[in-house]
């Protein structure tokens, strides 16, 4: 069954027209000034970019087990795309000895690029013994250059570690990349809408036919990479995130427990959204630490 026949199957059980939203809507209702102060950092991250081995003509198709819906790739075994991998662990330090494991195992298998066959085995499987290492995988990062575009990406970040403060330095090897980007400031907002209807909101450039539900409901996915695709159902019924990347300006749904692990959300502008998707309140708290702009916000909706 695919995504649109899901949703049409629940609106028709439920009786039920989906109400949908348009990102960049949203932000055209926030005030200039409110946009303005609502930049938060996004910290750096580690990633670890491989490139494939030559299996000729093979296509090989993966699940990236970390992502709401278990989105696919379908990656060419050319000796020229690459896989990008995110990590597990509570810091930059555990990220990268997670990493370390990866390529470590890899070599153990007597192997310099990664396989289908290392994917499947190794971290597709639930039972592989890098699962527990690799907390996303996706692809492709297309071609030689587009590989190398990535890996220039990563620079030299201080991080903590048990003996103190460190220097992470990128590792670009021919076979594969480890590091972290530059950490940066993202608009973000958190969105609040209360409504038996399902609401969806749509984000824009990369992300035009992509869009994520409030709630527990199925969400609605499009075309594009998986790197480009901030969608799913949301772990706080009701609330969702929407951020504009740094780089590119996208508009992104993202769920609201994916949020948490980059952004402080008691530091984010809440906005309150009606049944027509306007845009009723705006908050810009003026201290994270006080809860009462979390009943404020509630109670402008009831």
């Amino acid at each position: 069954m695919t995504d649109i026949q899901l949703l049409n199957s629940y609106n028709a059980a439920t009786e039920t027209e989906p109400k949908i939203f348009a990102g960049s809507e949203i932000l055209a209702q926030v005030s200039p000034f409110i946009r303005e102060q609502s930049f938060l950092p996004r910290p750096s991250d580690v990633r670890l970019l491989m490139v494939t081995s030559d299996e000729k003509e093979r296509h090989f198709t993966f699940k990236n087990h970390g992502h709401p819906q278990n989105e696919e790739s379908i990656v060419h075994f050319n000796g020229q795309n690459g896989i990008m991998m995110m990590l597990h662990g509570e810091g930059a330090f555990e990220q990268l000895s997670n990493a370390q494991k990866v390529i470590d195992r890899l070599h153990e298998k007597g192997l310099s690029r990664i396989t289908p066959e290392f994917v499947a085995s190794e971290i597709a499987d639930p039972a592989g013994s890098l699962r527990s290492a690799v907390a996303q995988i996706y692809g492709p990062v297309t071609g030689r250059k587009g590989v190398e575009d990535q890996a220039n990406r990563f620079v030299s970040v201080e991080i903590t570690s048990p003996n103190g403060p460190m220097r992470s330095e990128p590792v670009i090897t021919n076979d594969y990349a480890v590091g972290m980007r530059a950490p940066v400031k993202e608009e973000v907002y958190l969105l609040m809408h209360n409504s038996e209807v399902p609401a969806y909101i749509i984000g824009g450039g990369y992300s035009d036919k992509i869009a994520g539900t409030f709630g527990n409901k199925a969400s609605l996915r499009g075309d594009g990479t998986a790197a480009e695709k901030f969608v799913g159902t949301f772990m706080v019924a009701n609330t969702m995130v929407l951020a504009v990347d740094a780089g590119d300006k996208t508009i992104k749904p993202i769920i609201t427990g994916t949020a948490a692990k980059s952004f402080d959300l008691n530091r984010m502008t809440v906005l309150t959204l009606n049944n027509q998707g306007k845009v009723t309140n705006q908050y810009r708290p003026t201290n994270p630490n006080d809860r009462m702009q979390w009943d404020n916000a509630a109670l402008a909706l009831l």
